[in-house]
């Protein structure tokens, strides 16, 4: 009775003063300057297990590439891990340590699972709204005392979820741009965004979701998750929605970024610089052909520049694809990856890709082998070298 009593207390103490900072300010005071990335499950607590992976291994990889995304193109912003290696940190600790750290933005990287191995796709959880009835408000528990675990009563819960009400639209807000990447960027389907009473939403004391990646049950997906071009993507599908939740609440928030900023260079500069290394590329197929002996359709290797990748094909006039000509369709690997340029002179792809990235921010090369075979950078070199 003591412990209800004490804790009905605290609780009624931070929601009215959580309540009076949010709407005692305008909401465009809110500024995105600090982000906790909270990957999932580690050390003892494995998470989700598939077939050739574990969840906290595909979490933490994701999380600390997500964060180098932002740290080095957004150097304003700073990023904090709950974990930036494999070991167990318990569940309460997570949205303390952002509490304590006073971030303003709140990630939780996980990947799901499911007994039906057709289901896949990607959803992105954010604090649920507490009923009188709520089965998941009636589980919730918080650690206090020595470690003793209470549950809260209905009463209990509704006045904690007051406590998240003020940042529900910025955490909603957030969550919609990273499905819209998942969605329309990377070609994963599209699950939605969805309130669930997670204990580590319920304690983060700023704007926060959990990102459920896709399904480890699912054996295409997992492929693709527990790859390293997976994980690429989904860190700067995370990467590129902060980007654009931060500008929503600072007209300057780009100011120092180092990615491209739309209208720094017009979309029909980047197409016409393109059409200038279709021409020098054929210059460097005929010098790789008189310096090894070899044309280019005995050895076939090429080096593309990568825009997506995708389960599933995707036109080639996507919007995401507007400004960049010549877009090829190439099915590498299980998945369609869709690239721009074709030579054998390493230089000059690497030139294209400077060029693409000031539109695509995360395009990278690769080198493909017989028209349908991706082989590593290392070896094309070999190849296209004599050696």
């Amino acid at each position: 009775m003591k412990k209800s009593i004490l804790l009905k207390c605290i609780v009624l103490l931070c929601f009215l003063t959580a309540d009076f900072i949010a709407f005692s300010q305008p909401q465009e005071h809110y500024k995105l300057r600090k982000i906790c990335i909270d990957a999932g499950h580690g050390g003892k607590d494995p998470g989700a297990i598939g077939k050739v992976s574990k969840e906290k291994n595909i979490c933490l990889s994701i999380a600390l590439k997500a964060g180098k995304y932002i740290s080095e193109n957004l150097p304003d912003v700073e990023v904090i891990y709950t974990r930036d290696k494999d070991v167990f940190v318990e569940l309460g600790k997570r949205p303390d340590y952002a509490n304590e750290n006073q971030a303003d933005l709140f990630i939780s990287i996980h990947i799901n699972s499911c007994s039906n191995k057709k289901v896949h796709g990607a959803s992105t959880y954010v604090v649920g709204e507490t009923r009188k009835n709520d089965n998941f408000a009636l589980a919730l528990t918080l650690q206090e005392n020595g470690g003793e675990l209470f549950q809260l009563s209905s009463e209990d819960s509704i006045m904690l979820a007051g406590l998240n009400k003020v940042h529900k639209e910025q955490s909603l807000n957030y969550a919609g741009k990273v499905q819209k990447q998942f969605r329309e960027r990377m070609g994963r389907k599209d699950l939605g965004v969805k309130d669930a009473n997670f204990a580590v939403l319920w304690r983060a004391q700023m704007p926060a979701v959990l990102i459920e990646c896709g399904f480890i049950s699912n054996a295409a997906e997992e492929k693709y998750m527990a790859s390293s071009e997976g994980q690429d993507y989904y860190a700067s599908a995370i990467y590129r929605a902060v980007k654009e939740y931060g500008k929503d609440y600072d007209p300057h928030f780009l100011d120092n970024a180092k990615t491209y900023v739309p209208g720094a260079k017009t979309q029909q500069n980047v197409t016409v610089e393109q059409n200038v290394k279709t021409d020098n590329n054929q210059n460097a197929e005929s010098k790789v052909q008189n310096q090894t002996g070899v044309t280019s359709k005995e050895n076939n290797v090429y080096y593309k520049v990568q825009l997506k990748s995708s389960p599933v094909k995707v036109s080639l006039s996507d919007k995401s694809f507007k400004g960049l000509s010549e877009v090829e369709e190439n099915f590498l690997d299980g998945s369609y990856k869709y690239t721009v340029g074709k030579t054998q002179s390493y230089s000059e792809i690497v030139k294209l890709q400077s060029e693409v990235r000031k539109k695509i921010p995360d395009a990278f090369v690769i080198a493909v082998k017989n028209g349908n075979q991706k082989i590593s950078i290392t070896e094309a070199k070999k190849i296209l070298s004599g050696k």
